[in-house]
């Protein structure tokens, strides 16, 4: 069975063009980033980590990528440095590999997904929700209630495992 990486990165592929500008709120380790940039004209990633924003440079910088710009920021202020995007991917949680106790926040999401529906142009939006620690299942049954009283269609894919709570996608269109 593939990851759930993979799944998202599957979904995207159908999303992208060559010409889109898209955020990667939560760069992580660049895994991301990297298959963003090499699909779209330019990337704007997001963390409040140092050590994502090292990390993910050193990965761009070995596949000598240039099409990015990073911000060691939280992604509730991307407007300080982004005024048009076509889409924006969240991988939530924690920095793989470091303190599992920095991590996204359920108010945080809820709070920009509520700005971003306010915008007028049309995007996509793409969440991986890992529900499997504290936080992860707060922001799983906030960003679930937030969708349900939005009354947004919206695709969820489960990666079922013998985990109780598996990893998801979320991925929907804001017209």
């Amino acid at each position: 069975m593939k990851s759930i990486t993979y799944y998202a990165h599957l979904l995207l592929k159908d999303k992208l063009k060559k010409n889109h500008v898209v955020i990667d709120a939560t760069i992580g380790n660049g895994l991301d980033t990297l298959f963003l940039c090499e699909n779209v004209k330019l990337v704007h990633g997001f963390d409040i980590q140092e050590l994502a924003i090292k990390n993910t440079t050193t990965r761009l910088n070995q596949h000598t990528i240039t099409n990015y710009r990073l911000y060691l920021d939280s992604f509730i202020n991307y407007q300080k440095y982004v005024n048009h995007f076509d889409g924006i991917i969240f991988n939530l949680g924690y920095l793989p590999n470091s303190d599992s106790g920095i991590t996204t926040l359920a108010t945080d999401i809820v709070t920009m997904l509520e700005s971003l529906l306010n915008l007028k142009h049309k995007f996509f939006i793409m969440i991986t929700v890992y529900p499997g620690h504290n936080e992860g299942l707060k922001e799983s049954q906030s960003i679930n209630n937030f969708l349900d009283k939005s009354n947004i269609r919206y695709l969820q894919l489960t990666i079922e495992n013998t985990k109780k709570l598996s990893p998801y996608i979320i991925l929907f269109d804001k017209d």
